[in-house]
């Protein structure tokens, strides 16, 4: 499995802290040692101007770059692709200058405080994707306010997790139905 994730507006590294660590260990906490996973951030400015202009560039081409590389160098992995806040927003502008052919080969998109929220990505099948935005997150109604709900995100690292391991029948997950009720198991 490889996970390509974009951080969020001012986080450090390139995998930042709030959102990407935690849903990484629910990956590997679900995964229980059955298969190998990769994980990349995607190296990108992560400036506020570049949020307030809908996601960086240059970020949002090194993203679509690192997928068609993935899948090039690894056709048979079990490709996630996530963002978080301005990372979903690059996760929106790679989709849109990849090819249909490479989008339909990425197994599944998740995406935390998106502000596109609910905007479809293009020539990814919509059970593909999940979107976590909370009601009270101001990001995700297209505003600016950086709110409590929009930094608290690690609370559904579990869900997302077992919705980027659908499909993956060698670790028991074969189908989103069987991600129910599995908020808070892993935090």
């Amino acid at each position: 499995m490889t996970v390509l994730f974009a951080r969020g507006t001012g986080e450090p590294g390139n995998v930042g802290i709030l959102t990407g660590p935690p849903f990484f260990v629910a990956l590997a906490a679900y995964m229980n040692e059955t298969r190998s996973m990769s994980i990349q951030g995607v190296d990108y400015a992560a400036t506020t101007s570049g949020f307030l202009a809908g996601g960086d560039p240059a970020g949002a081409k090194t993203m679509a770059d690192l997928i068609n590389n993935t899948l090039s160098t690894c056709p048979s992995t079990h490709l996630t692709v996530s963002g978080y806040s301005q990372g979903a927003q690059l996760v929106h502008l790679a989709m849109s200058s990849l090819s249909n052919t490479t989008t339909s080969r990425i197994k599944t998109v998740v995406m935390f405080g998106d502000p596109k929220n609910g905007t479809a990505l293009n020539g990814v099948d919509a059970s593909k994707v999940m979107t976590i935005c909370d009601p009270k997150d101001d990001i995700c109604k297209g505003g600016d306010a950086v709110l409590p709900a929009h930094l608290e995100y690690s609370a559904n690292a579990g869900t997302a997790a077992m919705f980027a391991l659908s499909g993956l029948a060698d670790v028991g997950i074969t189908s989103a139905r069987k991600i129910s009720g599995v908020d808070g198991i892993v935090s």
